[in-house]
């Protein structure tokens, strides 16, 4: 009986972060699809597969659709986040960078060193894969894993938005959102006959599209967290995750959704009009 009485005195309710979970996964699935709603009006055709992307706006874009319900910000917290980024010429400046080796998380200084020794290897693993089934069967083995460890809930909440981002994007890709991508990208190029792109070859690099989105997160990331220290950018309910590392959290969503989407545009422009 004393034994008994002592393991139920023990026990501690345990946070399963269900509710963290359900608001990043939620949150990414509308700036996905804020993101690409918004794709169109910020590209502009250089050649017949080429073209320059708006990259500031299109991410200023993202942040005001998702201001107010899932973060709140000023909008000079806004713009200043946005000003981190410029044009881009894709598919030359996405389609080469971050295609070889692997993202060294620890030279972004965005996590701590128990938190790398668990999201480096997932990473690691993660950019291997050419599936992104696959990847996200990965990424919700990660979350598991991140959840029942002994890490601070405000750095599980940080780790929490890498899963959620890559869990995510593969339901958005299944559900549609790059061939969403390919048809804007026709119309813009004016090459709506080429309208069955599977037919055509059209794909996707799964790896080197994963690879942009988490380095992209990580950068902004940081930026992210700046500004939350700063009191510019609150992040929502997310439980622990407030001040610094809400930032850091909201931050790094919104890179890594940005870093996706554009990836897959350079992706799409190498091999569906070449």
């Amino acid at each position: 009986m004393v034994s008994s009485c002592n393991q139920e005195q023990d026990l501690s309710p345990l946070n399963n972060f269900e509710k963290e979970i359900s608001f990043l996964s939620e949150m990414n699935t509308s700036g996905l699809n804020l993101t690409v709603s918004n794709l169109g009006k910020n590209i502009t055709p250089i050649d017949k597969n080429e073209i320059t992307l708006n990259q500031k706006q299109l991410v200023k874009d993202m942040l005001s659709g998702l201001n107010g319900q899932y973060f709140n910000a000023d909008e000079k917290a806004i713009m200043d986040f946005a000003s981190n980024y410029g044009e881009l010429r894709l598919p030359d400046q996405l389609a080469n960078a971050r295609t070889h080796g692997t993202v060294d998380l620890s030279t972004f200084e965005l996590y701590s060193e128990n938190q790398l020794d668990l999201v480096q290897p997932f990473v690691d693993d993660l950019l291997n894969e050419g599936d992104f089934n696959v990847a996200q069967s990965k990424a919700i083995t990660f979350q598991q894993t991140v959840v029942g460890s002994n890490l601070p809930e405000d750095e599980k909440t940080q780790l929490l938005a890498v899963s959620t981002g890559v869990i995510s994007f593969a339901e958005f890709a299944e559900n549609g959102g790059i061939e969403q991508i390919q048809i804007i990208l026709e119309e813009k190029l004016g090459s709506v006959g080429y309208s069955n792109g599977r037919v055509m070859g059209c794909s996707v690099d799964t790896r080197s599209v994963l690879a942009g989105a988490v380095a992209s997160g990580v950068i902004a990331g940081g930026a992210g967290l700046k500004a939350g220290c700063a009191g510019g950018l609150v992040g929502g309910p997310i439980g622990a995750a407030t001040g610094c590392v809400g930032g850091a959290v909201m931050g790094f969503a919104s890179g890594f959704m940005w870093g996706a989407i554009g990836g897959t545009a350079a992706s799409l422009l190498t091999t569906c009009f070449r």
